[in-house]
């Protein structure tokens, strides 16, 4: 029986919250960095270079001058899929996309163009995420469509970044992505999942209950298609998973009625066996 109800948070998969990202542990101390307490001249200028990184980690998210020409810096955040418990019309289940990564646009484009003019990068940095942070929690376009849309949901099926903007996916204590990974041309770390359909103008695609109803269930939960399932059964493994293991590729397996007269045939010669030994006796 399909069901477009939540069916509750999976484990091994980044809770409702969101993976656990150590934002503090990404940003290095300052004598990681080369900043001590010295009153040489090289430990001055280090001070300086210390000072203009974190200047550049907190606000810009990127070098902003030659002072931290030589360190690598990179807007602090996570991207991610998160499950929202609803089922697509076509059978899997659908996902969120979450861009965890300041993009700039915390301030508005005035903001932007006005550093831009002034030969400076975008906010990117951990101070203007918060801002946008916030103001994603405050939109309340997210909760009006949950009310109006039918709850029939249309999905669409994309692949995009995963992970942090030094490509990785976990920090070697916590796992921040979990599931199938890919990798793009530029090595960055993506998943494909199945997210609700947009129009032209970005607002979400709902369809009717009936339109949701008779739409083929052709995909499994994971978005594999169920023809690519021993017996067409998502619960069965992938016909390719078994071919890798060296097992029959064939979709065909043992029937309910097969098994029953195996079973019989055994018993059957069994009894057979017993009732010629009785008689040797």
């Amino acid at each position: 029986m399909n069901s477009i109800l939540p069916t509750g948070q999976i484990k091994d998969e980044p809770g409702y919250f969101g993976p656990n990202y150590d934002f503090a542990a990404a940003v290095p101390l300052p004598g990681d960095i080369g900043v001590r307490r010295d009153g040489s001249l090289g430990a001055t200028i280090d001070a300086v270079r210390g000072a203009a990184y974190y200047v550049d980690v907190i606000g810009f998210g990127e070098r902003s001058s030659e002072l931290t020409a030589d360190r690598p810096i990179a807007p602090i955040g996570v991207n991610y899929f998160i499950r929202t418990g609803l089922q697509c019309s076509n059978g899997a289940d659908m996902w969120y996309y979450v861009n965890g990564i300041p993009d700039g646009t915390a301030l508005g484009t005035r903001v932007a163009d006005g550093l831009k003019s002034a030969g400076l990068p975008a906010l990117k940095g951990l101070a203007p995420g918060i801002l946008e942070d916030a103001k994603e929690a405050l939109n309340p376009i997210p909760v009006l469509n949950a009310l109006i849309g039918s709850g029939y949901p249309k999905c669409q099926k994309v692949t995009r970044r995963v992970g942090d903007n030094f490509k990785r996916i976990g920090d070697g204590e916590d796992q921040w992505i979990y599931g199938p990974i890919e990798y793009d041309s530029e090595g960055f770390p993506t998943q494909t999942r199945w997210i609700q359909a947009e129009d032209k103008k970005k607002r979400p695609i709902f369809i009717t209950q009936d339109q949701w109803l008779k739409e083929p269930k052709i995909f499994c939960g994971d978005g594999s298609l169920k023809k690519d399932h021993l017996d067409d059964d998502c619960k069965n493994p992938l016909i390719s998973d078994i071919e890798k293991e060296g097992f029959s590729s064939s979709k065909t397996s043992p029937s309910r009625e097969q098994v029953i007269v195996t079973a019989g045939l055994a018993v059957a010669s069994a009894i057979a066996i017993g009732v010629v030994l009785l008689k040797r006796r």
